[in-house]
């Protein structure tokens, strides 16, 4: 099962609080439980959070809950990475920490950056195959535009963001949080900022602090990803599918530990190796379907299936649509 940091859940329920909504109550009704936010060391399940924004947008009526929550949310609110961030000597060095410790907060999700020719694209990426709320994605996205203003002290404004979802009927929230060019439909999520943005120095900058921090959030992640080794199994699978179909004897060897082993740990975890392998390939499936051209007949070969009539059967039961008007969805 895939986690989000209770940390990260509070600092969403204390935003939709303040914007008028009884978080306690949302989260009940996605089957989440408020106790839990007060545990430091707490995960929860990752759909839980998507049905959280659902019904977050359906008690506000407004689709840009996910823009108006973030105004309300604090940069700290990222425990540990907060601190590691802080400490930087510069904000394209605090971006790259957060990239390599967001899995302290998101499973789900990644942070990746990118060199382009006027600047690095920071781009947010989903190792999730379902469809992601809007308003989660924009709360997200205006997070990190929010947390990169606050560790450089300066109103920075990125050169482009791209939104994965088509244009909304108004994006006046989304010009006034970014102050830039927006492009809708992307297929991805992005800011890209300028080299001298990247360049600019952090006031709290701390050469010593920054090692302690460092370390501290290096062991924080050693420890979660020995409590679970279904991340592990789940990261060492996609590895391995992009060659060929992982076996669980294959990924028990990676992973140094025995087959028997690893089908029990991953059934005490509440998943299967089946059920990541069948999350990997989904999870790819759409990333092919979304953001290339191939056929789908190359696609059913690098997803493993023995013909494209089974690749067709899974799309099925993954996106409840075949292919072709997957495609076409994501295209629009």
């Amino acid at each position: 099962m895939t986690t989000i940091a209770s940390f990260w859940v509070r600092g969403v329920a204390d935003a939709l609080n303040a914007n008028g909504l009884d978080a306690s109550s949302l989260l009940q009704q996605a089957g989440l439980d408020p106790q839990c936010l007060a545990r430091p060391d707490a995960r929860l399940d990752h759909d839980g959070v998507s049905r959280l924004w659902d019904l977050a947008v359906a008690a506000s009526g407004n689709p840009d809950i996910g823009l108006s929550a973030a105004s309300c949310s604090h940069p700290t609110g990222l425990d540990v990475i907060s601190y590691v961030l802080m400490s930087s000597p510069d904000l394209r060095h605090a971006l790259g920490r957060l990239a390599r410790f967001l899995t302290l907060v998101n499973g789900a999700q990644a942070v990746q950056l990118l060199e382009e020719k006027d600047g690095c694209r920071l781009v947010l990426e989903s190792w999730y195959a379902g469809a992601l709320p809007r308003a989660r994605v924009d709360y997200t996205v205006a997070l990190l535009m929010r947390l990169s203003r606050w560790l450089v002290g300066s109103d920075i404004q990125p050169l482009t963001a791209e939104f994965g979802y088509a244009a909304p009927d108004s994006h006046e929230a989304h010009s006034a949080l970014l102050g830039c060019p927006l492009q809708f439909g992307r297929g991805r999520y992005s800011l890209l900022f300028s080299h001298d943005d990247l360049a600019l120095p952090l006031p709290s900058a701390d050469p010593q602090l920054s090692h302690l921090h460092e370390r501290l959030a290096e062991e924080r992640l050693a420890r979660l990803r020995q409590n679970s080794l279904s991340l592990q199994a789940q990261q060492e699978i996609r590895r391995q599918l992009e060659k060929a179909v992982p076996t669980r004897e294959s990924v028990a060897e990676a992973l140094c530990i025995g087959e028997r082993t690893l089908r029990r740990r991953l059934q005490d975890e509440g998943t299967s190796f089946q059920e990541l392998l069948d999350q990997a390939r989904r999870d790819m499936a759409r990333h092919y379907l979304a953001r290339t051209s191939l056929a789908f007949g190359q696609i059913a070969g690098r997803l493993g299936f023995a013909d494209q009539s089974a690749f067709f059967r899974a799309c099925r039961r993954w996106f409840d649509a075949p292919p072709k008007q997957v495609r076409e969805q994501f295209a629009n």
